[in-house]
């Protein structure tokens, strides 16, 4: 893993996620994702999904979506542990 060059993640859009991030501490605590059931988390993603591809298709719902990913990722990391 260590030869890998993963400088090209340097070109996905962060801080589009982060923004999201930054909004749901304001709205709730910093940690408050971890406590939330991971079948929380699966439902807001595709609910953000199904928005984006049937409705309206605001870039909003593809950063909620992917943020969500993101905390059930960690979750599932951390079972692991």
């Amino acid at each position: 893993m260590n030869d890998i060059n993963i400088s090209y993640f340097n070109d996905l859009p962060h801080k589009n996620i982060k923004k999201v991030y930054d909004s749901g501490i304001k709205k709730y605590t910093k940690n408050d994702w971890r406590v939330r059931p991971i079948e929380e988390d699966i439902q807001h993603a595709k609910d953000h999904l199904v928005n984006y591809f049937e409705n309206d298709a605001k870039l909003e719902d593809l950063e909620h979506a992917i943020c969500r990913l993101f905390f059930l990722l960690q979750k599932k990391i951390d079972q692991k542990k």
